[in-house]
């Protein structure tokens, strides 16, 4: 996978991020990351960057794992239902 520098701005400061994959991609988180401080800044106007920065992380984690645990139910009721799928197969196969 290609690596790339790109140039991007997050809460008024320039940055040079190093990743693979996509400029576009890069850009696009950064943008999240971002448009998330801002948000936070117009809530919490006397945070520094750096308390904006962290409560940008704490969301953004929050977010993740929200996200991680409904993955994981998701798949929990697909594996049941391929079970029930699976049994419910034998059963016919036996009939013959």
């Amino acid at each position: 996978m290609t690596t790339h520098r790109v140039q991007v701005t997050i809460y008024q400061q320039e940055y040079t991020l190093k990743g693979e994959g996509p400029e576009e991609r890069i850009r696009r988180l950064a943008s999240m990351v971002d448009q998330r401080m801002w948000e936070l800044a117009r809530r919490y106007p006397q945070a520094t960057a750096q308390q904006l920065a962290i409560l940008t992380a704490l969301h953004l984690a929050e977010e993740l794992d929200k996200l991680s645990q409904e993955h994981e139910r998701a798949l929990g009721l697909l594996e049941k239902a391929w079970a029930r799928q699976g049994e419910a197969g034998k059963g016919k196969g036996s009939e013959a």
